[in-house]
């Protein structure tokens, strides 16, 4: 039998971008980066983002890891099918509403970017942090070892109120 010619293999064959697997053209999943990845590969990878809780966090990119190329819809629905995909926008929601939270002094939207939370997780925002610690301490009701978070009885730490006492400066 005749073995099929290195233009025959260029026309039907890829080498895969991540693993290098030697993959039929019509079998690989190829992205918007141009980069052409055997089957395995970028379910892998979108597995992989899903189990650290990176899916929701940044956008998925290219398996490959020098591409930062963003994945489409589509091209996640083509690595790891239609089941997945709402689990991944459930999470790029649930991302998306941690970036900004409701201060619970001011009743403000905010960012959570420049804001404070201590180890409760609970945020407040920059300006009602510093007077709510500022008022405690110039009350002299309480020392800057004895403050709590203003929505639970989380003690803050020394380390947490020496650093909010540096933003009001």
């Amino acid at each position: 039998q005749d073995q099929p010619t290195g233009e025959f293999l260029s026309l039907h064959y890829i080498n895969c971008a991540k693993c290098t697997a030697s993959t039929r053209k019509r079998l690989s999943l190829a992205v918007g980066c141009s980069h052409r990845f055997c089957q395995s590969c970028p379910q892998t990878h979108l597995q992989s983002m899903m189990e650290s809780n990176q899916a929701g966090r940044h956008q998925l990119t290219c398996p490959l890891p020098s591409c930062t190329h963003s994945l489409t819809d589509d091209e996640i629905k083509a690595f790891g099918g239609d089941d997945r995909l709402g689990l991944i926008s459930a999470l790029r929601e649930a991302d998306e509403a941690v970036r900004n939270f409701t201060c619970p002094v001011c009743f403000d939207e905010k960012p959570t970017e420049g804001s404070f939370t201590a180890g409760c997780n609970h945020w407040v925002c920059t300006d009602c942090i510093v007077g709510y610690v500022t008022s405690k301490i110039n009350s002299n009701e309480v020392s800057e070892n004895e403050i709590w978070c203003p929505q639970c009885p989380q003690q803050l730490t020394l380390r947490d109120v020496l650093g909010v006492l540096q933003l009001r400066r």
